[in-house]
């Protein structure tokens, strides 16, 4: 992927379309634009046509913003890929890369050929230790995903996984990778809600089958309410009067939502009995939720935190109020964009493989074009030296006569005559058996030359196929 100084990272949520656009100052980043598009109706309301949904709010975003000129990264929700971890035993580098695919073709539950996938090695410097993040997701799927962006043309250079992103973000923004001891960053989604435990310099993900409807579809029950209603409800729980009955409509879901993550912690901490967690950092609008971060901490045993924004990135002026209340949903955008920018502390890339090839392709365009340019110029300053060469044997004999061609033969014999006293001393002070060798070996691999012309040859074919 082409480093930029600019780039938009674009999550597609159940809620709302959410982008952000950093540029990069050397090691620092501004944020110059956002924008939260929401749909009408969540994107899991039965009967609804999703595809046509996403593709009007991306129109509606690419409306008000040009995307053209920067780099575009966008991220595929957590329960809809696979991460897998593994350790791997202490091997030289080079030997790590056909580890890792040996442990893919283990791990996914796929035939390999059937997904894009990439990884991850997380070592710290001072350990022999290896562990590997492997992730990936269907073609099929993938296919799909990609197909909503293709319709309404916007390129898109980097596709990775919403926890992921969020923990580029905060690693980026709050360093967390520097910290001694373990958090755990939980992002509550819509129908899902993505953990990731990060200590010592590495990651830990799974993404637990609860999500923001089931705290919706618990008011749905409790007050015999329609979904819209009980959403609405759920989204001013904060500051509705009625604040403890909704809360208890919902302690079932907060229950269960708990024992998933107490599951997760203790199959994280049984492979890694070091473990020290002491920290929570919860992201996504269910956060705002009256009494759960109290009831989490009680739970848990850890501190908790809602953040009500970002250290490194703010908005000033009219949108600064707004900014702060987005801010909470803005994460997976915020680290899409930081990996744009170059700047990520995990880049996993599963775009499919072809359409990454014809961009390194299309790069690389240019320079073939100039380096034909160079081969034509130089054929046609060869023809012009031998038409002036030629032109000049020709005067020189035309003035002369067979004078001027005498001349011409006493130079090539004097010239004859210093090759062959230089030759002659060569001999005498140096043995000529190794540069022969080395004329000799300029054979070899005399037959890998075609191979790369023809593979030139269909690499420039295969650019207009996108």
């Amino acid at each position: 992927m082409s480093k930029k100084n600019e780039a938009w990272g674009i999550e597609v949520g159940q809620d709302a379309i959410k982008a952000v656009r950093l540029t990069r100052h050397g090691q620092d980043v501004h944020l110059d634009d956002y924008e939260v598009i929401r749909f009408k109706q969540i994107l899991s309301t039965p009967d609804i046509d999703v595809s046509e949904q996403v593709q009007l709010h991306l129109d509606k975003l690419i409306q008000k913003h040009d995307l053209t000129h920067s780099t575009t990264v966008i991220s595929v929700p957590g329960h809809k890929a696979f991460a897998r971890f593994a350790k791997l035993p202490p091997v030289e580098p080079k030997k790590i890369p056909d580890i890792v695919k040996f442990e893919a073709v283990q791990q996914i539950p796929f035939p390999i050929d059937q997904v894009e996938w990439d990884y991850q090695v997380f070592q710290q410097e001072d350990s022999p230790d290896v562990e590997v993040g492997i992730f990936a997701i269907t073609k099929e799927r993938v296919a799909h995903f990609l197909s909503d962006f293709r319709a309404v043309n916007i390129r898109i250079d980097a596709l990775t996984l919403s926890p992921l992103a969020v923990y580029n973000a905060f690693a980026f923004d709050q360093n967390i990778t520097a910290s001694d001891d373990g958090v755990i960053l939980m992002d509550i989604g819509t129908v899902s809600t993505d953990v990731v435990i990060v200590e010592n310099g590495r990651i830990w993900l799974r993404t637990l089958p609860i999500g923001g409807n089931a705290f919706t579809e618990a008011l749905v029950r409790a007050f015999k309410i329609s979904f819209p209603k009980a959403e609405k409800l759920k989204r001013e729980a904060a500051t509705s009067k009625y604040a403890k009955q909704i809360f208890q409509a919902m302690r079932g879901v907060f229950a269960d939502l708990v024992q998933e993550v107490q599951r997760s912690l203790g199959y994280y901490q049984s492979l890694n009995r070091d473990s020290n967690v002491t920290k929570l950092i919860g992201v996504g609008s269910t956060f705002r939720l009256p009494g759960l971060t109290k009831f989490l901490k009680q739970q848990l045993q850890i501190e908790v935190i809602r953040p009500d924004g970002f250290e490194k990135i703010s908005v000033e002026g009219k949108r600064e109020a707004d900014f702060a209340e987005n801010a909470l949903n803005l994460a997976t955008a915020y680290g899409l964009a930081l990996q744009g920018l170059g700047m990520q502390a995990v880049e996993a890339n599963i775009l499919p493989g072809a359409i990454m090839r014809t961009r390194m392709w299309k790069a690389k365009q240019p320079w073939l074009v100039a380096a034909a340019a160079c081969v034509a110029v130089a054929a046609t300053l060869m023809g012009v030296t031998h038409f002036t060469q030629k032109a000049a044997w020709t005067a020189a004999a035309d003035i002369g006569g067979n004078t001027g061609t005498d001349i011409q033969y006493k130079r090539v014999e004097n010239t004859a005559k210093r090759f062959k006293t230089e030759y002659d001393q060569f001999v005498r002070d140096e043995d000529p058996r190794q540069r022969i060798e080395n004329l000799r070996r300029a054979l070899d691999y005399r037959d890998l030359w075609p191979h790369i012309m023809a593979d030139i040859s269909g690499a420039l074919n295969s650019l207009g196929t996108e």
